[in-house]
């Protein structure tokens, strides 16, 4: 992290959020084929950030379980779909009522 605050996290395979906030000088890593994000929520105050792939292969994860299962900040989810808070809720919904993990 070079400069500014961002909000990092991954969803392991069993839809299971690691989230972090990092400030300058922190690293953070994502384990291969793991869907990520990256959300710079202070829009008043720039972000940059270096980030690599340790692969060219990505590997491979069912998405909609892992996005919408995995509670992923809202206001991550409303901002890289465009869409409400409402139709975030709805989107989830159907992976909230199927799971026990103690993610929740």
């Amino acid at each position: 992290m070079i400069q500014g605050t961002l909000t990092v996290g991954f969803m392991d395979s069993n839809h299971k959020l690691y989230n972090s906030t990092l400030e300058e000088g922190d690293v953070y890593v994502v384990p291969r084929a793991l869907v990520h994000y990256m959300a710079n929520l202070d829009g008043h105050k720039e972000t940059k950030v270096i980030f690599a792939f340790s692969s060219s292969n990505p590997g491979s994860i069912r998405l909609p379980e892992n996005l919408f299962g995995s509670k992923i900040p809202t206001k991550v989810l409303e901002k890289s779909f465009g869409v409400s808070e409402q139709v975030i809720e709805q989107l989830e919904a159907p992976y909230h009522k199927n799971t026990t993990g103690d993610y929740h």
